[in-house]
């Protein structure tokens, strides 16, 4: 589970769409069981999805708003490949929003001084083909490091 907390309005990005979520926004993996919020609450926000996927702004959405007094809706509208509806229990893969909270974290490791950004991967990780040793950690958050998707690259096997 990840636990951010946006007060007030959130917008998320969700595929090619923006869904403007009126109140707390936490972003979970699979939600759990949680009270229910107001009915009315509910069908507003529910509606709010299924407009975003009637308007053909995105094939799917899947999202979970935490209300001030601590209860959670959870909602979901489409598709997650065609055939295939959302479920509320649904695993995505988060891909590069990732990016942030891995560079969050790592800037609290060296506000720390547990490592520093200049630091070499093989300070800290085993080696891997393909993949300098020096790169440092610096160049990883910068996009600089000239590490490639793998599966992307021709090499790839």
């Amino acid at each position: 589970m990840i636990g951010i907390l946006v007060p007030a309005i959130a917008i998320l990005k969700l595929g090619w769409v923006l869904v403007v979520i009126w109140g707390v926004l936490r972003v979970f993996t699979v939600p759990g069981s949680a009270a229910q919020p107001e009915p009315t609450l509910a069908q507003e926000l529910q509606a709010a999805l299924d407009r975003t996927i009637e308007a053909g702004n995105s094939m799917g959405v899947s999202a979970a708003v935490v209300m001030p007094d601590g209860k959670v809706w959870f909602g979901v509208s489409g598709n997650s490949h065609p055939g295939t509806p959302i479920s509320p229990d649904m695993v995505f893969s988060i891909e590069s929003i990732t990016k942030m909270f891995t560079a969050a974290l790592i800037l609290q490791l060296v506000e720390e001084g547990k490592l520093t950004l200049e630091d070499s991967l093989e300070e800290w990780l085993p080696t891997y083909p393909h993949i300098d040793g020096r790169i440092t950690i610096r160049q990883l958050l910068n996009h600089t490091s000239g590490v490639t998707h793998s599966p992307e690259h021709p090499s790839y096997a």
